[in-house]
């Protein structure tokens, strides 16, 4: 009779009346399959190619600009320069994103970033000029294979830090005194010849960064038995 009572007396909002919640079996966390090692190296020797055909364009173009033909020439130099220029910085773009996700197959954490945006990061204004350096030396850290403890790079591998720094600035020069060209319609403060240096330098910065990169992603794959191909 008294547990009648109780039941009756019981407040159909209060928890004690619900009924008891049904055993359910939650499926486990789903896992995506890890991202297989994207292959990088075919990128590096095609912008290796692109960037060596860029530096004697600049010569041939430097040759044409101070010699007997020099305006029949100058239009299709410029065209040149260009064509390669954009080559160079599409495949610079592929091999960017291939290398940054294969930082999480080769067991890096807490990146700045995802890929898509490792790229996207070149087209964004103002924080282009920086935010793209940033992630190669992501890269750099992440790539190292020396295992003389956390946070010490081998010594190939810092020697890639000032490539990036020396690409760094040759790119904000050339960058600078091409919208100091454009404003004046003509070379403006910097003559042709030391442009034409400044981006053979600012090329065999990137080569060497790239050479770095790309080399130690595939040791490290290598140690960590990755099937790279």
């Amino acid at each position: 009779m008294n547990n009648n009572k109780s039941e009756v007396g019981l407040n159909p909002m209060s928890p004690e009346a619900w009924p008891p919640a049904p055993s359910v079996s939650l499926p486990t966390h789903h896992e995506s399959p890890p991202r297989p090692f994207q292959p990088i190296s075919r990128f590096a020797y095609c912008l290796y190619a692109v960037l060596a055909a860029y530096t004697l364009a600049k010569f041939v173009g430097l040759a044409h600009r101070y010699g007997i033909h020099a305006r029949q020439a100058m239009w299709t130099d410029s065209a040149l320069q260009s064509g390669l220029m954009f080559a160079g910085f599409l495949i610079l773009l592929g091999w960017t994103y291939r290398a940054y996700s294969n930082l999480s197959v080769l067991g890096a954490t807490n990146l700045a970033c995802s890929p898509s945006m490792a790229v996207a990061y070149h087209f964004v204004p103002i924080a282009g000029l920086i935010k793209p350096f940033l992630i190669y030396g992501e890269i750099v850290r992440a790539t190292n294979v020396t295992e003389t403890g956390r946070g010490r790079m081998s010594e190939w591998v810092a020697s890639a830090i000032p490539a990036l720094a020396i690409w760094w600035m040759t790119y904000l020069f050339s960058l600078v005194t091409g919208i100091l060209w454009a404003a004046h319609g003509q070379p403006y403060l910097v003559s042709p010849t030391v442009l034409t240096i400044v981006d053979t330098i600012e090329n065999l910065a990137v080569a060497r960064a790239i050479c770095v990169m790309t080399a130690q992603q595939l040791n490290k794959a290598f140690a960590m038995g990755i099937d790279r191909t």
